[in-house]
């Protein structure tokens, strides 16, 4: 997996709209997924990993965490996003 693509591809999608950490997972995962079925790779390389509430790369919590320290990212209110819950 590459960190870097999939934190620019955070990046990316969270300029053009703000989302909390469900729905930015199921996008990821849905990104990687049609790029995959058009091209024969992913955008990120990602290893996904099923939750209750959907899909998310493996990590999610701690690549998140990370982006909001070194402020690449805003906190979000009530999304779980500083925790990995796997």
């Amino acid at each position: 997996m590459s960190h870097r693509k999939l934190r620019e591809l955070i990046l990316y999608v969270l300029s053009r709209q703000a989302m909390d950490r469900v729905k930015l997972g199921n996008l990821l995962y849905l990104a990687d997924l049609e790029t995959y079925h058009k091209l024969g790779a992913s955008i990120t390389g990602a290893t996904y990993v099923k939750k209750p509430w959907g899909a998310e790369p493996r990590n999610f919590g701690h690549i998140l965490g990370a982006m909001r320290r070194y402020r690449q990212i805003e906190p979000a209110d009530n999304d779980g996003a500083g925790t990995d819950q796997e």
